[in-house]
């Protein structure tokens, strides 16, 4: 649900913390409103747009790899519009979308819709699930689906986040705790790329343990105990 844009685009256009408060209550109105806080929040998305210098929609729809359709249901009815296109319009001009809740300490920065889905459930003690599909009307496999970080509707992620008393939040990208981006892999040293080059140690498994070699006999005395003894006689040699 959380896929990070590294250089957003249009960041340099400013967005302020008042555009940015307006854009939250819009989005968050958009549910209980509906068409007037859909056209509010639509409004909002549209003039980041206009912010560009009256780019035409297409073009801006070409820009950010999405149809001209889907930027325009955007505009139009943007709590119809799923999370994905949602978040490809805002992160493009370094915004995204994170999860308020007054039980849930964010001081050190947000975390990813789906982190702060589950912790929010998660305070919510009497809250399992099924309980929460029971209390919203929505599914459990759309819930399951939100937790496990896969795309649902802005409408259906609001919808269940105003039974467990949180919101949605559009926020700068700098305000992100971590940039949720793949682990790149360690340098190697010098010794660990010799030791990769090297050949591997075949070892034999016959061969006697540290501890029967300590405590062994030497051979030569073994030898001089033989020749003490004399020759071993048996059977007819020994009669």
């Amino acid at each position: 649900m959380n896929t990070y844009i590294t250089n957003p685009p249009f960041k340099r256009i400013r967005v302020g913390r008042q555009l940015k408060a307006k854009m939250t209550r819009a989005i968050n109105a958009s549910a209980s409103r509906g068409a007037k806080g859909n056209a509010q929040l639509g409004e909002l998305f549209k003039s980041l747009r206009m912010d560009l210098g009256k780019t035409p929609r297409y073009k801006l729809a070409d820009m950010l790899e999405m149809t001209e359709q889907t930027l325009q249901k955007l505009e139009t009815a943007p709590q119809k519009s799923g999370i994905q296109p949602t978040l490809k319009l805002l992160q493009a001009f370094g915004l995204t979308l994170a999860i308020e809740h007054p039980n849930l300490d964010q001081s050190a920065g947000y975390i990813s819709l789906a982190k702060a889905f589950t912790a929010v459930r998660n305070r919510n003690a009497h809250l399992n699930q099924r309980d929460l599909s029971l209390a919203s009307g929505v599914a459990r496999t759309t819930i399951q689906n939100v937790e496990a970080g896969k795309p649902v509707k802005v409408a259906t992620l609001i919808q269940l986040l105003s039974v467990m008393g949180a919101r949605l939040a559009i926020v700068s990208m700098d305000e992100l705790t971590l940039m949720e981006e793949p682990a790149q892999p360690a340098e190697s040293t010098n010794d660990e790329v010799n030791s990769r080059t090297e050949e591997p140690v075949v070892l034999d498994r016959y061969a006697p343990s540290l501890a029967d070699m300590l405590t062994r006999e030497p051979i030569s005395v073994r030898k001089d105990a033989a020749w003490e003894r004399g020759p071993v006689t048996t059977g007819r040699n020994a009669a």
